[in-house]
């Protein structure tokens, strides 16, 4: 699980702009913007297609940053505006000129923050196999937190409004540990871009199975054109390896190639609810 450590440097600088604060009171207000941060950052770790390239830039929401990680001052001042104002911001935009909205902006992480355990695959091959067993078995507290904040949105609706918008699957957990053990013996032959994607996202379904009675929730979205898709984690934004790991023992079909034959069974349907059924002479007096 990705954590995040930040320098001494950091804490001077609050210290100087509130004089009135102690270290203990200055680390206390970061601690919650770093929580924020932490957690921003692994989701947006979820959605990089190749995490070893570029790995100190990621997707944020800048209006989370802004609004949500606490406020200092009178008037209240957001702390990651006093971050940048006292010149140790942990992340900068990279497109400074851009509002904080709801829209993911690109950040880049600076030397004053250190991104501790960022690949998962480094951490698992650091580790004997009764422990890599033990850290698949049992989500930490920081895992469970993460997953009670993902699983927030879901939780507060009634079943039926549950039901409504999300579709629930079933995960095979056995299934994906097995998949996440192999990625890290290295016994899966794909390409190593793609291995650490396949890493993070088969835990964070795994995390997500453990504390929610073995289901993955996937929020339907319906898109402007019709079709319908998910947003987060789902059947659709994964691998096909991860896919099939956390599906189980299921069958596949292949509807690229039987779509042909689909549309033509649509369209005898189609044909024959509209053709006009002549009745015989002896239907017609019967």
């Amino acid at each position: 699980m990705l954590k995040l450590e930040y320098s001494p440097k950091v804490t001077n600088a609050l210290m100087k702009a509130f004089p009135r604060y102690t270290q203990e009171k200055a680390e206390k207000k970061l601690s919650k913007y770093i929580h924020t941060l932490e957690r921003l950052m692994r989701r947006s770790k979820l959605n990089k297609q190749n995490p070893r390239k570029n790995r100190n830039i990621y997707e944020l929401e800048a209006r989370i940053l802004w609004d949500k990680t606490g406020q200092l001052g009178t008037p209240s001042v957001s702390l990651h505006k006093i971050l940048m104002d006292n010149r140790v911001p942990l992340v900068i935009n990279t497109n400074p000129n851009r509002k904080p909205n709801k829209e993911l902006a690109k950040f880049r992480t600076t030397s004053l923050l250190t991104v501790k355990n960022e690949s998962l695959l480094d951490l698992l091959r650091s580790m004997s196999p009764k422990e890599v067993a033990d850290f698949l078995d049992n989500p930490s507290q920081d895992d469970i937190e993460e997953i009670n904040d993902y699983l927030k949105d879901f939780r507060s609706l009634t079943a039926i409004q549950q039901n409504e918008l999300y579709d629930m699957v079933d995960v095979d957990i056995d299934s994906v540990k097995s998949y996440i053990k192999k990625l890290a013996n290295r016994e899966i032959f794909i390409e190593y871009s793609k291995q650490e994607p396949d890493a993070d996202h088969a835990e964070y379904i795994l995390r997500i199975a453990q504390l929610n009675n073995g289901q993955l929730p996937q929020l339907k979205f319906k898109s402007d054109f019709g079709r319908n898709y998910y947003k987060n984690l789902s059947v659709q934004n994964v691998s096909k390896r991860v896919r099939e790991a956390f599906l189980g023992d299921c069958w596949e079909y292949d509807c690229k190639s039987c779509s042909a034959s689909w549309k033509m069974a649509f369209a005898q349907e189609w044909y024959h609810s509209k053709k006009r059924h002549h009745k015989s002479y002896e239907d017609s007096v019967c």
